[in-house]
């Protein structure tokens, strides 16, 4: 919250205040739920169906818009537009509401215990902003994007497997 209060007089609503606000969102979604004060059902739900698809609103119109004016249709931010929305449309709010409504079920037959879960439910729910590394891939980009969607990726796998 600090890093947003300093930076966003200084800079405005740009990289450095997105990332704290980012960071901060995360936290706040996921501090309850590591200290076991709310269920994993309840985490990921929150994740999924408040935190990613903020993001899905907001972004594909402010982006496709200029883009579309500049004439830059069918071009490489063009298509990565598109697939950054359709990205936290399946695997931010579909993928992680339901993931939610599995565990909840599971809570409620199974009776399992929250503590094991964390784990996995903090890899899923971590797995969903790199892997959006995986959609760019097609670009033949730097080392790094690579091994972002790699993290990614293997972070899913963790969380899919646990879940």
């Amino acid at each position: 919250m600090l890093g947003m209060l300093l930076s966003l007089p200084v800079q405005g609503y740009a990289a450095v205040s997105i990332t704290f606000s980012i960071l901060f969102f995360f936290a706040f979604m996921l501090w309850p739920f590591i200290y076991g004060e709310i269920p994993p059902a309840t985490a990921v739900f929150h994740a999924g169906c408040c935190g990613h698809s903020c993001f899905l609103w907001y972004f594909l119109p402010w982006t496709l818009g200029p883009i579309m004016a500049l004439k830059l249709g069918k071009t490489a931010p063009y298509y990565l537009s598109i697939y950054f929305y359709l990205h936290f449309q399946y695997n931010g709010w579909f993928m992680l509401a339901c993931s939610a409504l599995g565990l909840r079920f599971l809570e409620a037959k199974a009776g399992f215990q929250q503590n094991p879960w964390h784990l996995s439910v903090g890899c899923f729910i971590w797995s969903v902003w790199p892997t959006q590394a995986l959609s760019a891939l097609w670009l033949q980009l730097s080392l790094w994007v690579y091994l972002i969607a790699a993290c990614g990726a293997l972070l899913q796998i963790v969380g899919g497997v646990g879940l």
